[in-house]
């Protein structure tokens, strides 16, 4: 007669590995992540915005563009997608003042993942009657004026 001992371990602890220790492990990572973010220490490869620090964008076009760049390590980079009704033209101008002096290292390191400096920030101009913005680079963007405001001219 053949006894099957190692089979019934081996089967015992895979069963042990998938049930209990890899997703304790997983929830142990998952709480020491939020730890060290809540501390501000980040991933170097994390570009996501702190959970504190929203993004704060100008125009629908830009939140849009925001939320397209995805963070290589978790996915989505901040919850909150709904801008703000209106934005006024010379808020819309301090955003670029104010990044560094106003904003975590790792917001700016955010905020560049998806608006990097030699293409923005874009200026706001009229084609054709329709408001678009150009960037550094020539490029037009279309926005979706209702977001905005219609007259942002006078601003």
């Amino acid at each position: 007669m053949h006894c099957n001992c190692y089979g019934i371990i081996f089967a015992v602890y895979s069963l042990w590995e998938q049930e209990i220790f890899i997703p304790t492990l997983k929830n142990r990572i998952a709480r020491l992540e939020q730890d060290s973010k809540a501390r501000g220490h980040f991933d170097p490869a994390c570009i996501c915005f702190p959970e504190n620090e929203e993004p704060f964008v100008g125009s629908q076009i830009e939140l849009d563009i925001a939320a397209e760049v995805m963070c290589p390590l978790h996915g989505e980079r901040f919850k909150n997608k709904i801008v703000p009704m209106y934005v006024s033209k010379w808020l819309r101008d301090k955003i670029w003042d104010h990044l560094r002096s106003q904003h975590s290292p790792q917001y700016c390191k955010a905020w560049f993942a998806s608006f990097p400096p030699d293409l923005w920030p874009a200026e706001e101009v009229l084609v054709e009657g329709k408001r678009q913005l150009r960037l550094k680079d020539g490029s037009l963007l279309s926005c979706p004026d209702v977001l905005i405001g219609t007259n942002w001219e006078d601003q």
